[in-house]
């Protein structure tokens, strides 16, 4: 069943409820994906993989082991400890749209 577009976003609020360094790392980040911020993104919108980057293993090992990240490469190949995958297999993730 295709997802139906909303006019209200993912979570309009959550930056400005972000304090400190905290509010300074997620605009950064932000800043890095051409200032889409991800919580203003509506569900729904598209779904289309074709609109996807095309990446290589090599990108995802550069970007998860090279570059700089707060979890060690010990505890990343212990993924299924990370919040990210407990919040996947427990049904929290329905869908992945592009932007």
């Amino acid at each position: 069943m295709p997802l139906v577009a909303s006019k209200k976003p993912l979570n309009a609020t959550y930056r400005s409820d972000l304090t400190g360094p905290t509010r300074v790392r997620y605009a950064e980040k932000v800043r890095l994906c051409d200032n889409e911020d991800p919580f203003m993104l509506r569900p729904g919108t598209d779904g289309d993989v074709d609109l996807f980057p095309e990446i290589s293993y090599g990108d995802i090992l550069n970007y998860l082991v090279f570059s700089a990240n707060f979890l060690t490469l010990e505890e990343m190949k212990a993924f299924k400890a990370t919040e990210a995958h407990n919040y996947f297999t427990s049904g929290w993730v329905k869908s992945t749209p592009p932007k």
